[in-house]
């Protein structure tokens, strides 16, 4: 009963609701664009778990740090080459110059390991670390900005946790904005069919 009553003083106000619904829309509207920018993912792990306990304690004590970055380095002459070893240990250089930045592990400046040396001989990796208490994903974002890519006739990919966490993030971001882009009008639509007639 109380809802036949209440459609019933829509029905006779259609106009003034649709119209009060789309000053709504828009009001709420301009608030929410001003929130996008700070919408983002917070982690996948509760800092007071055991395991986060125990990864902080062998972090402190073993230096078991993961990357901030992990970064293919792909010369064309061959990973040994001197032009390839030139360029990469004046990008790896670079890196560890980046504020926040710990310190850098590659393959051109750490002894030539295998295991940082790519299957295709052409191709070393790169890692970089933060220091303790600086932004990972501030550093990585930073990274990725300035140097995926080409970098020296090296072709630059980057990689690792804060990277691939950011390009999360930047895509939830934007599949939000666009959800809310196409949803809106829809609604405005079916409100004025229903409501209009």
């Amino acid at each position: 009963m109380l809802l036949t009553r209440y459609a019933q003083f829509v029905v006779r106000r259609r106009k003034a609701f649709v119209l009060g619904y789309v000053a709504v829309v828009a009001i709420v509207a301009a608030v929410g664009i001003q929130v996008l920018p700070l919408l983002k993912a917070e982690g996948f792990e509760a800092p007071s778990s055991q395991s986060a306990e125990v990864a902080h304690l062998l972090e402190r004590d073993f230096d078991t740090r993961q990357p901030v970055a992990v970064i293919g380095a792909t010369g064309s002459g061959g990973v040994n080459s001197a032009a390839t070893t030139k360029a990469a240990t004046a990008l790896v250089a670079e890196l560890a110059a980046v504020p926040g930045v710990a310190t850098v592990r590659s393959y051109w400046t750490s002894g030539k390991p295998a295991n940082l040396r790519g299957n295709d001989g052409r191709t070393g990796e790169i890692l970089v670390y933060a220091a303790p208490g600086a932004d990972s994903l501030a550093i990585a974002r930073q990274l990725t900005d300035d140097y995926s890519g080409s970098y020296d006739g090296l072709e630059v990919r980057i990689a690792g946790f804060g990277a691939v966490f950011n390009a999360i993030d930047d895509r939830v971001r934007s599949d939000l904005a666009k959800a809310e882009l196409v949803a809106i009008p829809i609604t405005i639509i079916l409100l004025l069919f229903v409501f209009g007639s």
